[in-house]
């Protein structure tokens, strides 16, 4: 087996999409020219953005992590104090549900619960 050392390969190139030959393939099979091409026959013009999106420079996956822990860091645990019952309500579809907990139940709702929540 042949190593190369001077291999790399960018966060992007593993988690983005294909290469420029792999995206002439997929334009040449849907047969478009180009992806402003398919853009333009697939996207109405009323609500594709007029200029480029502001976004700050890409990080590198070893500063995005740094930057992620960092934001983790900030995350806060909070005790559920839910009674005898298990209640949930979802507005849009007007579900209602109440659930009588049993002994061996009551127990997991004391474990520790982790959500995001920034302050």
């Amino acid at each position: 087996m042949k190593i190369d050392s001077q291999y790399s390969e960018n966060f992007e190139t593993r988690h983005i999409g294909p290469d420029s030959q792999q995206t002439q393939l997929m334009l040449k099979a849907i047969g478009v020219e180009s992806i402003d091409e398919l853009i333009e026959q697939t996207i109405p013009s009323n609500i594709r953005l007029k200029s480029p999106l502001n976004l700050p420079k890409p990080k590198s996956e070893y500063e995005f992590l740094q930057d992620f822990r960092k934001l983790a860091s900030r995350n806060k645990v909070y005790k559920t104090y839910i009674g005898n019952y298990f209640t949930s309500l979802d507005m849009v579809g007007a579900t209602l549900t109440v659930m009588a907990l049993d002994d061996e139940t009551k127990p997991l709702l004391d474990l520790e619960t982790r959500c995001t929540m920034l302050l």
